[in-house]
């Protein structure tokens, strides 16, 4: 068969895994599959007569179809001995877990100690098996390593989804895993001795680092060597790096596998062809164990030995052939990897290098060579990884490109004296630490310039959610680009194009949006107001509610400016960090003893068509009125609510609130939404006994919605409790 036949049965493959990844159901997927590939058989032969035979595109639609059905069979699932199978009996319940800890322990936001446990003893049943995710206390996590065994004593729980659209789907990030459970406790027992493993060679190269550079710029430079996912990166640099889009230098992927490639060819490069490849390949296996198994690891790994194995054989690769084959076989392995973002980011970026950098470099062949390439490579990384940064992340680094070409020369020199100081230190960390003083000056400078632009107004923009038909769309005219050279004009209206199909759709959402949100919070409620482009917001919580519920809400909106913000009260609801990345340009109180030098708010205020009355002096009774539709929220106890002339649609009961005579005051019919959380502190408030009402729980009924097209939805989903 010709090439072009191999890559057309080698992206069908693709494809095939891509479906059985999504939400596609098994029967409408294959179906699909089968039907393109006879329409693909029927047309291409007459419209590419040097390309495959129609006999290959009808194979080709067999392969994808049974990709489909072999990545549905590969999907975690749990056994019949799965310790998920327990929680409806054993759900709040006191429980010893006894099992083996699998992953290195991580720390949480919270300061937590995160172990991933294989299951080995539950209780008194020694036949309970599975993974479960475990959160104890900082202390008792303390030097755990993987392979002990360790007795806990906890509650076990149900993973949540995520209430709010755009936010961490904790109970799918789990499934990936094969984890169906969760549990949270401490130590009942002293654990196992520690046995001898990879992670030895981790703690030694950890600790030079931060023998020679102190915390946290060595923790940050052994995350650059070795993936943040194998240290406890502070949270505050993890944001910033990944902020101003400089995630790839923190996440162990190609570059890493690259630049460990150049040291090891600047150190055999005297030796034998032979030799050279055999320590290349030793070394890349050892790093890939050091990392973890990680995919994009694995990708670029695979990679970097095809290429050593060309200094033996002196064949020349075709590197978009090479990526093809490597992505296949990889997914052959573990079709999992394609859910994986770093995986995707991957595979995009080595794409964009390869086909877009020499065009880039064409256009700035009148810049010194070296100076062109660092300008050219982010950006042709940029621009094949950018449809999947807004379709995952939902915002845009704007001074991604910049950050790049100022600080390539800095991460290249960090990273090669890094992996120097990182094999210095498997042979002595004394001896690492001391070599790892020579990188404090570049740490140093890179530490200033990450700061100096992530402090720049905009430096992360939200964008908003974009549907997987755009992506295939901006990939196409892609490949479009790719596919033949165009006169200049001609390339620039496809960019144009391609940037369009991504953000057009979203800027006229933005505009035209009419929407009332009830995120699901508590003890305080939290209200989006949107109206046409114009947002607002009333709510208070603590610092978790705009992490987990706001922000992530926002950003799947593409909201960067709050044009009005009522904040109700609530411990840790700093209006400085909800400020972050976005414009607050007017703000109001109804807790001015808690927000000193924020005005009350004592007047109407209008966002857009929808207004947002004080009913009472207190201000703990607040009325929106949208033209099709009214809300009552009530915040604080009452003695007695007002007169209504107009129905409200709905009433949202804070937690403070929340007492029976209230709601037998209620109109009807109305729509009551009580944001306690335990409705079972409760039990007399219930629907039979208030029958002239609608009552729903927000913790049970998610997120509420109310839009001009939809009318009122209830969103049957939990919220997150990460620990």
């Amino acid at each position: 068969m010709s090439r072009w036949a191999w890559a057309v049965l080698l992206g069908a493959y693709l494809l095939g895994v891509g479906a059985g990844n999504s939400a596609v159901a098994l029967g409408v997927g294959a179906f699909g599959l089968l039907t393109l590939s006879g329409l693909l058989a029927w047309q291409m032969p007459q419209r590419w007569r040097t390309g495959p035979h129609w006999r290959v595109w009808l194979v080709a639609g067999l392969v994808g179809a049974i990709a489909l059905f072999y990545t549905h069979l590969r999907q975690p699932q749990p056994s019949p001995q799965d310790i998920s199978h327990t929680l409806p009996q054993l759900a709040g319940q006191e429980v010893i877990l006894t099992g083996q800890i699998l992953e290195p322990p991580r720390l949480t936001r919270k300061q937590r100690t995160r172990l991933i446990l294989g299951v080995e003893q539950l209780n008194d049943n020694p036949q309970i098996r599975g993974k479960v995710y475990a959160t104890l206390p900082l202390l008792h996590g303390t030097g755990l390593v993987p392979g002990q065994r360790v007795e806990l004593a906890g509650r076990l729980y149900d993973p949540p989804s995520a209430s709010t659209p755009g936010g961490f789907d904790f109970r799918a990030f789990l499934a990936r895993q094969g984890i169906f459970a969760g549990l949270t406790g401490e130590l009942a027992a002293e654990p196992t001795e520690r046995p001898g493993g990879l992670w030895q060679a981790r703690e030694r190269i950890v600790r030079a680092f931060v023998d020679g550079l102190g915390s946290p710029k060595g923790v940050l430079v052994a995350g650059m060597v070795l993936g943040r996912k194998a240290v406890d990166l502070a949270d505050d640099v993890q944001t910033q790096f990944i902020q101003v889009g400089l995630a790839h230098t923190l996440a162990a992927s190609g570059f890493h596998v690259t630049t460990l490639l150049a040291v090891v060819s600047a150190v055999t490069r005297f030796l034998p062809p032979r030799v050279q490849m055999t320590v290349g390949v030793v070394t890349l296996a050892g790093y890939v164990g050091l990392t973890g198994l990680q995919a994009a690891v694995v990708r670029a790994s695979v990679m970097g030995v095809v290429a050593l194995s060309t200094l033996v054989w002196k064949r020349k690769v075709r590197s978009l052939g090479l990526i093809l084959v490597t992505a296949t076989a990889l997914l052959l392995f573990n079709p999992r990897w394609l859910a994986d973002v770093g995986f995707q980011l991957s595979f995009m970026a080595t794409v964009g290098l390869i086909t877009a950098t020499p065009w880039v470099m064409a256009r700035l062949a009148w810049m010194p060579k070296g100076l062109a390439t660092v300008i050219a490579v982010p950006i042709a990384a940029m621009v094949w990884t950018l449809p999947l940064l807004v379709y995952h992340f939902k915002t845009l680094s704007l001074y991604n490109v910049a950050v790049s070409i100022v600080t390539t020369p800095l991460i290249t020199v960090i990273s090669m004296g890094g992996f120097g100081v990182a094999i210095a230190a498997l042979l002595s960390p004394n001896l690492g630490a001391i070599i790892a003083l020579a990188l404090t000056w570049p740490v140093t400078l890179l530490f200033m310039i990450v700061e100096w632009f992530y402090h720049l107004p905009g430096s992360l923009r939200a964008v908003g959610a974009i549907h997987p038909l755009q992506i295939a769309l901006v990939y196409g005219v892609w490949v479009a680009l790719c596919w033949r050279p165009w006169p200049w004009r001609r390339h620039l209206l496809l960019i144009l194009t391609g940037l369009g199909i991504l953000f057009i759709p979203l800027w006229i959402q933005g505009t035209t949006r009419v929407a009332l949100t009830l995120l699901e919070t508590a003890p305080q409620p939290v209200v989006i107001v949107e109206d046409r482009g114009k947002v607002g917001l009333i709510g208070g919580g603590n610092r978790d509610v705009i992490d987990y519920q706001i922000t992530p809400f926002l950003q799947q909106r593409g909201i960067n400016r709050l044009d009005g913000v009522v904040l109700t009260g609530g411990t840790g609801f700093d209006p400085n960090h909800l400020a972050l990345n976005r414009q607050l340009q007017s703000l109001w109180t109804t807790a001015p003893a808690q927000f000193t030098g924020i005005p009350p708010l004592t007047q109407p205020i209008t966002i857009g068509a929808t207004t947002i009355h004080p009913l009472n002096p207190e201000n703990s009774v607040l009325w929106l009125h949208q033209p099709r539709q009214n809300w009552l929220l009530i915040l604080a106890p009452v003695a007695d609510l007002p007169t209504f002339t107009t129905v409200p649609d709905v009433a949202i009961v804070a937690e403070a609130a929340l007492t029976p005579a209230l709601l037998a005051d209620l109109p009807a019919p109305v729509v009551a939404i009580a944001t306690r959380r335990d409705p079972e502190a409760f039990p007399e408030i219930n629907a039979e006994n208030f029958p002239h009402i609608q009552l729903y729980w927000l913790r049970e009924v998610g997120m509420v919605q109310w839009n001009p097209n939809q009318g009122l939805t209830l969103v049957q989903e939990v919220n997150p409790n990460l620990e």
